[in-house]
């Protein structure tokens, strides 16, 4: 529509190959209320606790007026960068406070003058755990984590330490199809009957950025059936 558009009759005018051709019609009505902004999309669904990376949310949808729309989330409003956003969408910092408390947040947009729209939720993931670990032969270890691993840093070796026998995994392999067991290769055989603690780094994080928070866990050593 025209910015100079007002209430009645509208004449349409296509060009086609066939030359020019004017249409009647519909009838609109010109007022200065605005549209209730609708959301189609967001993104992400789910972001690391903390929010590390500095995690950007983007709102698909129509009817946002840049400047005027407002975004909420859990009831209190946050800024929206309109340099980089427009009447179908908006990008936004998920903010700290947010992003410091684990669990479902819900936005929702809102304009002056046109009204609300229908709320979207995300998570906050919480701390990624080490809960078990097991010996499944002299120079093989499997440990297991509660969410799914960050393959990058759980495929190093040196992400995992055997308490007071440093140097002493070989390979990291993480297990699929759910990443959330990683086998451990041993450089020596370890003995049997003893029990032994695994340590994750403090920088150890899950697929989703968030952070470690028990990072060991104890096992036995594989002893051969008699």
């Amino acid at each position: 529509m025209p910015l100079n558009a007002s209430t009645g009759p509208t004449l349409v005018v296509v060009q086609t190959e066939r030359g020019e051709i004017s249409l009647e019609g519909p009838e609109f009505t010109v007022t200065d209320e605005l549209l209730p902004p609708t959301i189609d999309s967001f993104s992400p669904k789910i972001i690391g606790l903390g929010n590390p990376r500095g995690v950007l949310g983007t709102v698909q949808g129509s009817a946002f007026s840049p400047g005027i729309t407002r975004l909420a989330i859990d009831g209190s409003e946050y800024p929206i960068d309109w340099s980089r956003s427009h009447w179908s969408m908006l990008v936004f910092s998920i903010p700290q406070a947010v992003a410091d408390v684990p669990g479902t947040h819900v936005v929702r947009l809102h304009t002056p003058k046109g009204g609300d729209s229908e709320p979207v939720e995300f998570e906050v993931a919480p701390a990624i755990n080490l809960v078990g670990a097991e010996a499944r032969n002299e120079t093989m270890v499997v440990i297991r984590f509660d969410q799914e691993v960050d393959l990058k840093i759980a495929r190093q070796e040196t992400s995992y330490t055997i308490v007071e026998r440093p140097d002493g995994i070989l390979k990291a392999l993480v297990q699929y199809p759910e990443h959330k067991e990683v086998l451990l290769l041993l450089k020596q055989p370890m003995p049997p009957g003893e029990t032994w603690t695994i340590r994750v780094i403090d920088g150890f994080v899950s697929v989703h950025g968030s952070p470690i928070g028990n990072r060991e866990a104890t096992f036995a050593t594989f002893t051969p059936s008699p």
